[in-house]
């Protein structure tokens, strides 16, 4: 299925895709934000591990 155009808005802004797995990344309010979707929890597994302090994770 092709996907819509994607327009966020922040630069720098990069969209990784992997199968099941979405990352995009993106330059916001001087720092950098990182938001995963998957189509199984399985896939955030990795990510729980990250040193970060979450806003939200719901894997």
């Amino acid at each position: 299925m092709p996907l819509q155009p994607l327009a966020v808005p922040a630069d720098p802004t990069h969209l990784y895709v992997a199968p099941g797995l979405v990352a995009l990344t993106a330059g916001l309010h001087g720092g950098t934000h990182v938001f995963v979707g998957a189509r199984q929890r399985a896939s955030l597994l990795a990510t729980r591990d990250w040193t970060t302090a979450w806003s939200t994770f719901n894997g």
